[in-house]
């Protein structure tokens, strides 16, 4: 019998799972406050490439970034799902380098 060890099979799961707009979608809609929600044109939602992102963050565990119509005009959305095995008090840091990657 072979047996296969999969490297990050929760990174795996989640970049499969919501590489698909329509669950990010579903995702948007129960979990985001319903005014930005009101806001969002769901049908303009499209994945980017992960060039926003830095080579250090790409082996992080969830980095994804979609791009979509806000009110007429063209804006980002930008999920971070990061799993932490530990406490950090430089999560916040680690947060504002993330988010200055993709102004940058």
């Amino acid at each position: 019998m072979f047996s296969i060890k999969i490297s990050k099979p929760h990174d795996k799961f989640f970049k499969e799972t919501f590489s698909h707009v329509e669950v990010v979608q579903d995702f948007i809609i129960h979990y985001v406050p319903q005014a930005i929600v009101n806001l969002i044109d769901l049908n303009s939602i499209e994945p980017l490439k992960d060039s926003f992102i830095n080579s250090d963050l790409q082996e992080k565990f969830s980095d994804l970034l979609f791009q979509c119509t806000f009110s007429e005009e063209k804006g980002y959305l930008y999920f971070l799902f990061e799993h932490k095995s530990y406490m950090s008090n430089n999560t916040p840091f680690q947060l504002l380098k993330y988010m200055v990657e993709i102004w940058g």
